[in-house]
């Protein structure tokens, strides 16, 4: 059994060896790098953190996963047990339930694929995550959109908006898409609220700034 231990500097009489890394399917919640610590949003979405989180983005990519994209999340060594293809960790039940496949064939769950806003697809939304969750989220930007407002009252005008195919700042500087803060983590937890695509070139956008 190897003793190579990732995280820490080898010795110097190290040789060459090869390791097992625990690896699961997440769906990206918001922009992420090759390489960036996540922690967990939801079961199956991932969202980065300052902290040590619970692994990290695939290092391997070439590219940025955007969010809503599917990636490969390295768990921090020693966190599992049973280091087979089924393992345990805090953090995850039991993979078979949720979908996986074990000895050797990964396949992603079929809640992990959204499809762009915008797209000739169907316009319903695949589930991630529990909408509460989703909510809470939403909740802590609208009060960051609309600071001027009650911040129930901010929530409840910003879904209506987004219904309606618009946003509106109370407080905030607002003059279209390029002053959006976060707007593909917006559209991503708006999607799964609302359960309808979000199309940002269809929006109008104002502020009372």
């Amino acid at each position: 059994m190897s003793d190579v231990k990732l995280g820490v500097k080898p010795p110097k009489d190290a040789e060459r060896d090869a390791i097992h890394v625990a690896v699961v399917p997440m769906v990206a919640g918001q922009a992420l790098q090759p390489g960036q610590r996540v922690e967990l949003f939801t079961r199956k979405t991932a969202l980065a953190t300052r902290g040590i989180g619970v692994g990290i983005v695939d290092p391997f990519l070439d590219c940025a996963v955007m969010c809503g994209e599917t990636f490969w999340l390295l768990l921090h060594p020693n966190t599992v047990t049973g280091m087979r293809h089924h393992w345990s960790h805090p953090s995850f039940g039991d993979s078979n339930a949720s979908g996986d496949k074990c000895g050797g064939e990964n396949v992603l769950p079929a809640t992990a694929e959204v499809e762009p806003a915008g797209s000739d697809g169907p316009s319903a939304v695949e589930p991630i995550g529990a909408r509460e969750e989703h909510e809470a989220w939403l909740r802590q930007y609208a009060e960051n959109l609309n600071c001027y407002s009650d911040p129930n009252d901010a929530f409840e005008q910003m879904i209506k908006d987004l219904r309606q195919g618009r946003l509106h700042a109370r407080g905030s500087s607002l003059h279209g898409l390029y002053g959006l803060d976060d707007a593909d983590e917006l559209r991503f937890h708006a999607e799964q609220y609302l359960g309808m695509r979000i199309d940002w070139e269809q929006f109008s956008f104002s502020c009372s700034c």
